[in-house]
């Protein structure tokens, strides 16, 4: 069993999933990147597998114990004025998503998006001291968003919204009997699938300019109890972030206020040299001056 543990530990363990968002409701502008990196306590996404899924059988993991899957990265371009692409990298999986800022004021901005992503990874429950079952797990989530955020000043914002989620996971797995440091198989692979949809909603707050800081937390309303019909017998689980990223700026184009640093500022562009006057016709040779009179 310790053997079991400790190769699960150093493995992908359970569909990890990135639900940390970074980002203010401020477009970034036409032309305009950034990257970003990112810790976060990670998401289980296929807690509807536990157990059997038999009225009233326990869920027992919403937050995944794998430690390398904390760390994701993040790109995002500005494809227009109002308009960006987002995209997220972590050790089980990808998500790449739109998003259209319908309200860009000086002080409050608002943005509403959608996410498509997809994650896989190791599975491990235990049924008792001598039981479990272990496998690989695979899905893909959906996500809508929208985004408030207050800028202060032009190196600090907080931001806020709600968030639904839809997750869909499949599981293929076996059921082990363990016996001192071997486990025995004892059925055939089999297969188990669930989705649910996920209600949540986050806080940040965005520190700096050109290099940002931006903790946070994403939390959602999960299901403890099979089934999913319903949103009854669900309760509150919270996913805590810290981010760091940096913006690039296109030298094609600028709208003030549409940096997502805050930053209505442009650098100065330099000034253009005088033009200089072209020489005129080439003048001859002086005339002598007139005669003094005697």
């Amino acid at each position: 069993m310790k053997r079991i543990l400790v190769l699960a530990a150093l493995l992908p363990a359970c569909s990890t999933v990135n639900v940390a968002r970074h980002r203010t409701a401020a477009p970034m502008g036409t032309g305009n990147s950034s990257i970003s990196a990112g810790v976060q306590i990670p998401k289980e996404a296929g807690h509807g597998i536990d157990r059997d899924e038999s009225d009233g059988a326990r869920v027992t993991q919403h937050h995944a114990p794998m430690a390398l899957s904390l760390v994701d990265l993040g790109w995002d371009y500005g494809l227009s004025d109002r308009v960006d692409f987002e995209s997220r990298f972590f050790l089980t999986g990808a998500k790449a998503g739109l998003r259209w800022t319908f309200l860009n004021g000086a002080f409050l901005k608002g943005a509403a998006g959608a996410g498509v992503g997809a994650f896989t990874g190791r599975y491990q429950q235990s049924y008792d001291a001598t039981h479990h079952a272990a496998g690989r797990v695979s899905g893909g989530y959906a996500d809508l968003a929208a985004t408030f955020s207050v800028h202060p000043r032009s190196d600090l914002a907080v931001f806020f919204g709600p968030v639904l989620t839809r997750f869909e996971v499949g599981a293929s797995l076996r059921d082990y009997a363990e016996s001192g440091n071997t486990a025995t198989p004892i059925t055939p692979v089999y297969r188990r699938r669930a989705g649910t949809w996920e209600p949540g909603a986050f806080l940040g707050v965005r520190i700096g300019k050109r290099l940002q800081i931006t903790p946070g937390v994403t939390a959602y309303l999960e299901p403890t109890e099979h089934p999913f019909e319903s949103f009854r017998n669900r309760r509150v689980f919270a996913y805590p972030f810290i981010a760091f990223s940096t913006t690039r700026l296109s030298t094609k184009t600028f709208q003030p206020g549409s940096v997502p640093t805050g930053e209505d500022e442009w650098p100065p562009e330099p000034t253009p040299p005088e033009p200089v006057p072209e020489p005129g016709p080439a003048e001859g040779p002086p005339e002598p001056p007139d005669p003094v009179p005697e």
